[in-house]
């Protein structure tokens, strides 16, 4: 090979040398943009509010707990309540506290307090009827009930209280209702 082509051939090597390391470093370059590659998007999050109120039927939401004074009730042992979904989600169930006093004091044994749900329905308090299926809740002296029914967001449970003893009953019991975290319907997410 004469002496006067190794100098081409070497300077056509590195030529092709730097063809290649720039290819290289294009490709390199093109895949790293195409991994690094981002997306952002925006998404509102809210806080919800869970928790629910008895009322007498028909009566607006407020808060705090009802007291029904069974001595005022001459004719009857029974008043028609409506547990109230007063939270920003819908409810699986709720738990429902009865604390039942003596009025004016003594040693008389402190009546239970019955519960029946109308589902489906309310109950008539005029005839005692339930236009949908009476479902029996439970009893308690004073303690809680836990209700696994579900319940909308602003919509009401028809519940029928039965005092025990006679009419008339010198007793006062307050009703309040407690949602836990385990008692509401799970989150969902919206993509909008």
């Amino acid at each position: 090979m004469p002496t006067d082509r190794v100098p081409l051939m070497i300077v056509r090597l590195v030529l092709f040398i730097e063809v290649v390391v720039v290819i290289v470093a294009l490709s390199v370059g093109v895949a790293l943009a195409v991994s690094r590659g981002t997306a952002s998007a925006t998404q509102a999050v809210g806080s919800a509010n869970w928790g629910s109120v008895f009322e007498l039927q028909g009566a607006n939401a407020t808060s705090g707990s009802l007291s029904v004074d069974w001595s005022l009730l001459t004719t009857s042992r029974i008043k028609m309540l409506d547990l109230v979904n007063t939270s920003s989600l819908a409810l699986t169930g709720q738990t429902i506290s009865v604390s039942t006093v003596r009025n004016n004091g003594g040693n008389a044994s402190i009546p239970s307090v019955s519960f029946r749900l109308c589902r489906g329905g309310t109950w008539n308090a005029s005839n005692n009827t339930c236009s949908g299926t009476s479902v029996n809740l439970g009893s308690t002296t004073s303690g809680s009930i836990i209700v696994n029914e579900p319940v909308a967001v602003g919509a009401r449970l028809s519940i029928r209280a039965t005092v025990s003893g006679s009419n008339g009953s010198a007793f006062t019991s307050s009703f309040t209702s407690e949602v836990t975290r385990a008692q509401i319907r799970a989150g969902t997410v919206v993509n909008q």
